[in-house]
């Protein structure tokens, strides 16, 4: 949570938007919102590939009925609390594919958004838990377009979910996605590096404008017509929802020593401002999409606080068996 005075800035954002919302009667779209997300299954893993997606390299993994495992590991992730605003992208971004009146293939848009975006989730909660090889150890995977669910894989949440990724990526759009990959983990350490809030918040937004825009090219050839104000929108999107992160993370991450430098109120401050500014820009601009923006935003700032309080944990644990081993 936000230390002091900081944190009301933070909910006082989120009250605002909700007064606004219920001014204007739009709040009610909400429940419309909730009935576009998809129910989440387990992706069919099959022996043959389709349209150009590479073949799970199955037999490789020393495991009976390898399918079924990696349909097992995959549920535990999509039914983990602290995923579960990460598994509700893919019902969001089909919702904005209709906003937009886009022709497009639900199943296979919400199959690579689904694999995506928890690609995204558990990478960020191995990177906040100070798994600090995790980029560069999906970057080593990523180096060969084969899938590969063998031992290794089973035992890491990161690397199973890479290899499903990679599974979901067309070959024509893959060195794409890669090297843009490798493009938004040097803007990960960058904001890491950032040694003030102006450059900090830079870095963020272009975090979450490669990350918008990289499920944007994994959909691209799934969907009828010229779509670059899509993209454009999902781009947007991106670097709003990356700014909501950092008006909640910003308190957290000072204290991990995950930042830089050291914010001051005033960059709490300019911090909420800036994102409720380019927020409601946005939102004034697609009325239609509030319950959508709105239910973003409660799900984010709740699923957040739920993963810190799981990093936090993990960090006490850690310190505990730290203190042991010395005892010892």
């Amino acid at each position: 949570m936000l230390r002091g005075s900081n944190q009301p800035l933070a909910w006082a954002s989120v009250r605002n938007l909700f007064r606004i919302c219920t001014a204007t009667g739009l709040t009610e779209t909400m429940a419309n919102a909730t009935t576009q997300e998809l129910s989440y299954k387990v992706p069919r893993i099959t022996l043959q590939p389709k349209q150009g997606i590479q073949e799970p390299d199955l037999q490789s993994v020393l495991l009976q009925d390898p399918a079924s495992e990696i349909r097992r590991r995959f549920k535990a992730i999509t039914d983990d609390p602290m995923y579960r605003h990460f598994v509700r992208i893919p019902g969001r971004i089909i919702g904005c594919l209709d906003y937009f009146g886009v022709d497009f293939d639900r199943t296979a848009v919400s199959d690579r958004m689904r694999a995506y975006y928890l690609f995204i989730g558990v990478v960020d909660h191995a990177i906040d838990s100070g798994e600090v090889g995790t980029g560069a150890m999906i970057l080593e995977r990523f180096d060969s377009k084969k899938t590969s669910f063998d031992k290794d894989t089973s035992d890491s949440n990161a690397k199973l979910m890479t290899e499903i990724l990679k599974a979901q990526i067309t070959d024509d759009i893959y060195p794409l996605i890669r090297d843009n990959l490798s493009e938004l983990y040097r803007e990960v350490v960058s904001e890491r590096a950032a040694t003030s809030l102006k450059s900090y918040v830079e870095h963020r937004k272009a975090v979450g404008r490669l990350t918008a825009d990289q499920s944007y090219l994994m959909i691209r050839s799934l969907l009828g017509g010229d779509n670059q104000n899509v993209r454009t929108f999902m781009q947007q999107v991106g670097e709003v929802g990356c700014l909501v992160d950092s008006v909640i993370d910003l308190g957290p991450d000072a204290r991990l020593g995950l930042l830089g430098f050291r914010p001051t109120t005033m960059d709490y401050a300019r911090l909420s401002f800036w994102t409720l500014r380019k927020g409601l820009g946005l939102w004034v601009r697609h009325l239609r999409l509030t319950g959508l923006f709105f239910g973003a935003i409660v799900d984010n700032i709740r699923d957040r606080f739920r993963m810190q309080h799981s990093v936090v944990e993990r960090s006490k644990i850690d310190h505990r068996k730290d203190e042991a081993a010395s005892v010892a």
